[in-house]
């Protein structure tokens, strides 16, 4: 697979049927930092230990990437696309995920390189 197709194929992971049967991404994904914040909590006090993470959707997100990196970086020599496609829906549901959780970066400016030629008309964008 090249980069477009594990997009197009995270693209229509997470906008498509999945979507249907799982339930929003956004709030999925807080609902799980629910989840492992109340487990850290636990683990916390029965560890006698005080500090206590609230993890935000975007933190699940990008802790489901490393998730499929570390699967990667396990598995040496073998290719799972899955991993791929999987890694780059879950930075894509990152995003969406800090959208709607820090809605103040929502008014910064994309200064990638790649943004900035689309902005300027020099690309015609994905």
């Amino acid at each position: 697979m090249d980069r477009a197709e594990i997009l197009e194929v995270a693209l229509e992971l997470t906008c498509g049927d999945r979507e249907e049967v799982h339930g929003d991404c956004v709030t999925t994904q807080q609902a799980v930092a629910h989840l492992w914040s109340e487990y850290w909590h636990a683990k916390a006090v029965a560890d006698k230990e005080i500090m206590r993470p609230q993890f935000s959707g975007e933190d699940v997100a990008h802790m489901m990437t490393l998730l499929k990196i570390a699967r990667c970086a396990n598995t040496p020599g073998r290719y799972n696309a899955d991993n791929y496609v999987d890694g780059a829906a879950y930075q894509a549901i990152a995003g969406e995920c800090a959208h709607a959780e820090r809605p103040q970066y929502e008014d910064m400016p994309d200064t990638s390189p790649c943004a900035m030629e689309y902005a300027s008309g020099r690309c015609e964008g994905p």
